[in-house]
């Protein structure tokens, strides 16, 4: 499976860095119920502003994105605290200026994002989910005492930008984040993401932190913890979804949203 998207996510950058395009979808509804993570991991590059064009233009206009917060406070797009994997520069972040954080770009050619670039997409193209992935569990990038100063940034980025009538949550593994929207935003909408499946514990956790829903794992989750999560009123997402197979399977253990690497192929699949 992992050399399967390997592959594909290989062709798709090579078509890119040549200026082709592989082959896409015909726009699809917008009310379908999967989310491109991180715009399309597998078919676009990673959480830049081509990967959301690319989705929004086939119709998918829900996404997973991840925000840090570079040394001078500057919000920022990245799933890794390093920019190596995707630039070649060995540089972290949370150490860095902004404005040398986004003159870098990535193997494929494109700019790492700010915040405040992709809420002005988001905001244009009225982008109707968006999970808010709050990076902040490394304790020493963000000690406690760095927790407010990103939480209130973050926030009031976002709720300036937001616009009426779409779902946008607030969505991180870390409790200290969400714990701290919630006490200090109570209107919010929030999301634990947890590797492991939806069960009790994962529930509990969740009903603890006032969440609006939780992240879980598809592996290990059965229908009968959906149902029950949805009785006590959490919604619920499923991921990884790295194969169309992904998709029908979250939707038979009754999920509200599952999670795609493959936006593209999955529109294509669902035609």
């Amino acid at each position: 499976m992992k050399n399967a998207i390997l592959i594909t996510a290989v062709a798709v950058a090579f078509a890119c860095a040549c200026g082709n395009s592989p082959r896409v979808a015909p726009p699809i509804s917008q009310n379908k119920d999967f989310y491109a993570h991180r715009g399309g991991r597998a078919e676009n590059d990673e959480n830049t502003l081509q990967a959301f064009k690319q989705s929004i233009s086939i119709g998918c206009d829900r996404f997973e994105t991840d925000i840090r917060m570079a040394g001078d406070g500057m919000l920022v797009i990245s799933h890794d605290a390093n920019l190596k994997r995707r630039t070649g520069f060995d540089g972290n972040i949370e150490e860095m200026k902004g404005r040398d954080i986004i003159s870098k770009k990535t193997f494929i050619g494109n700019n790492i994002p700010s915040l405040d670039q992709v809420l002005k997409l988001f905001r244009k193209e009225k982008v109707s989910y968006v999970e808010w992935e709050l990076k902040t569990s490394n304790t020493d990038e963000y000690p406690d005492e760095r927790i407010p100063v990103y939480c209130d940034a973050v926030y009031k980025a976002i709720s300036a930008a937001q616009p009426e009538g779409v779902l946008w949550v607030f969505t991180s593994f870390d409790l200290r984040p969400l714990k701290y929207i919630k006490e200090h935003y109570p209107d919010a909408k929030t999301g634990l993401i947890t590797a492991d499946p939806v069960c009790d514990s994962t529930m509990n956790v969740a009903l603890q932190l006032g969440a609006f829903q939780i992240d879980a794992g598809r592996k290990g989750t059965t229908r009968e913890a959906v149902d029950a999560a949805h009785a006590a009123g959490l919604e619920v997402c499923l991921w990884p979804g790295t194969l169309p197979r992904h998709y029908n399977e979250m939707k038979e253990l009754g999920a509200d949203r599952c999670c795609t690497d493959i936006p593209n192929l999955l529109s294509l699949e669902l035609k």
